[in-house]
């Protein structure tokens, strides 16, 4: 990767450290006892037409909950959030406030 920060399309930077905190928690439909496969860092934030929005803007969900289900974030698109009974906004600004009270690494509930 070199000493440069990598950008994505539209200047957003990559941020591997906020990426691999967010795959350190469990799936934020875990509850549901409907998860399955291994956590990924769902990018949910606002974004343009074929582009991927911020790391800093990502949720914990499983592969399932995340993309391969039938009620996942890539298949039901905005939907999800509703049909989940989910707040993107406050998910991702909780997940953001624990990364900075806390620290990339830290595994505090």
């Amino acid at each position: 990767r070199g000493s440069k920060p990598v950008k994505r399309a539209g200047g957003a930077e990559q941020n591997p450290e906020y990426l691999d905190y967010i795959r350190q928690w469990p799936c934020a439909l875990d509850a549901t006892g409907e998860c399955v496969g291994h956590v990924e860092a769902a990018h949910v934030g606002e974004r343009g037409l074929g582009q991927k929005s911020k790391d800093e803007e990502t949720i914990p969900l499983c592969a399932g909950h995340h993309r391969t289900g039938p009620e996942s974030h890539h298949v039901l698109g905005r939907g999800f959030w509703e049909h989940h009974g989910m707040n993107r906004a406050d998910l991702i600004a909780l997940m953001q406030g624990i990364f900075e009270n806390t620290g990339a690494g830290e595994w505090k509930r």
